[in-house]
């Protein structure tokens, strides 16, 4: 909830609003290559190691740039949390809860997952709901002439996701916690009814 997530933000105190942490995280994706390439190196030499003191210096470097790029994809999701529920612009918010659902899915990967992943997750994510958005906006925009209302959009919309692409409800698993992941959703395509909705 909301209030929950302002609890965890308190401690952080006023750092969310200076300028050096936005700073911060508009260099997070250059920051994220040189922790990668960090625990690849060490993961790489680790092999050729002269003795198990350089081994465990190269496990303690690939340890910690890991860590720290799990500890940098939390902030991440709590920033966008704090975005999301200042906005008041449901235009902004759409793409926000977007972006917030990717960062929850990746939270559900070890740090080191994060770190070894060879194609970014949000990647093929955002071109599979890119597909499902253009094959709606066709059967929307095809009946040229046509004023169709918000209600005929969620019918077209609601067809394309549980008529043509066959999403549903998972009724055999419904306490998954996968059902709540949008990557999983989008694999599956089983969910929870709320989630789905």
């Amino acid at each position: 909830s909301s209030s929950t997530m302002k609890d965890v933000l308190h401690p952080l105190g006023e750092s969310w609003n200076n300028a050096n942490w936005t700073l911060l995280f508009e260099l997070r994706l250059d920051a994220y290559d040189i922790l990668k390439s960090i625990a690849k190196t060490n993961h790489h030499h680790r092999h050729h190691a002269i003795n198990d003191k350089d081994v465990l210096k190269q496990n303690v470097r690939r340890f910690v740039s890991a860590r720290t790029a799990a500890s940098m994809h939390m902030s991440q999701c709590l920033m966008e949390w704090k975005k999301i529920t200042s906005s008041s612009n449901d235009e902004c918010r759409a793409t926000q809860i977007e972006n917030f659902a990717l960062l929850v899915a990746k939270a559900q990967m070890t740090p080191l997952e994060l770190l070894d992943e060879t194609s970014p997750m949000e990647v093929d994510v955002t071109k599979q709901l890119d597909q499902i958005a253009d094959k709606c906006r066709s059967i929307i925009t095809s009946s040229s002439g046509i004023i169709i209302r918000d209600k005929e959009k969620l019918l077209v919309i609601s067809e394309v996701l549980f008529g043509e692409m066959g999403f549903t409800r998972n009724e055999e698993d419904y306490f998954n916690y996968k059902n709540s992941l949008l990557n999983c959703v989008l694999q599956s395509k089983k969910g929870l009814p709320i989630t789905l909705a």
